[in-house]
């Protein structure tokens, strides 16, 4: 893992985020949800929160920022962590393919639990 990068598993709610306070500088740390593997949370040492989401597509792993957590509530954002097809939409397919080519594989990536991104 990158230095200076922490992840840790947190069962996500209103109150656990409220809770979660910014690392020390130039840290970020990642949270990831006990629920929904891949889902988690970015912190950075400003204060910005946002969700993420890892997956691998065709071996390459990668993060997709779903938006920051002041502007999409925890359940619009596992929500569309849980639906492949509504972050293509939103992302154009930057990240992720919109259309898989025949026997690619796409998945949200459950690395984050282990520790690895």
């Amino acid at each position: 893992m990158p230095e200076g990068r922490v992840s840790r598993r947190v069962e996500f709610t209103d109150r656990s985020l409220k809770a979660i306070k910014p690392p020390p500088r130039p840290k970020q740390l990642d949270y990831f949800d006990d629920t929904l593997p891949g889902f988690g949370l970015r912190v950075s040492y400003n204060g910005r929160k946002s969700w993420i989401v890892l997956y691998r597509c065709n071996g390459v792993k990668g993060r997709l920022t779903l938006g920051r957590v002041d502007v999409l509530p925890l359940v619009d954002a596992r929500e569309l962590a849980r639906e492949p097809s509504a972050m293509r939409r939103a992302h154009r397919g930057r990240s992720i393919p919109s259309q898989p080519q025949r026997g690619s594989r796409c998945s949200i990536t459950s690395a984050g639990l282990r520790g690895t991104s």
